[in-house]
């Protein structure tokens, strides 16, 4: 058994019938977006396999600028791989953040005095994750 794009990784195979086998393959790195090739005896036998990370951003901060909207920013981990099976899906409050290309989202609400949780849930296949910012946003 090779893994052909990740060189020379650790791989610990057991046969359970006759046809079937099972691997264990420890990446050095998650796969591209294309998977990564497990291979069996040549290139023609194998399967493709997906790995990526669950989510692990950090670091949320939401300010007002209008008292009509939140913004919230946070710090994305830069090894989450955006593989096409697996894409990180954002939600402040619920809601589905549009554009998180620069790891930023906005929620129009008004913006009331008072602290408050806001926060702000990231989910791949992998995992959930929620990052709460605990704030008064009329004070900051």
């Amino acid at each position: 058994m090779r893994v052909p794009s990740q060189g020379s990784d650790t791989i610990a195979s057991r046969s359970i019938s006759g046809r079937s086998h099972a691997a264990t393959v420890h990446l050095r790195r998650p796969s591209v977006f294309g998977g990564t090739d497990v291979t069996c005896n040549g290139p023609d036998n194998g399967a493709t396999i997906f790995v990526g990370y669950p989510p692990r951003d950090r670091a949320l901060t939401c300010e007002t600028r209008d008292l009509e909207s939140v913004e919230c920013s946070w710090r994305a981990d830069g090894n989450t791989v955006p593989l096409a099976n697996n894409r990180m899906q954002y939600k402040l409050l619920g809601s589905s953040c549009s554009d998180t290309s620069k790891s930023k989202c906005r929620h129009e609400e008004r913006i009331e005095a008072g602290e408050r949780n806001w926060t702000l849930t990231v989910e791949n296949k992998l995992g959930t994750l929620e990052l709460t910012d605990r704030a008064d946003l009329t004070k900051r």
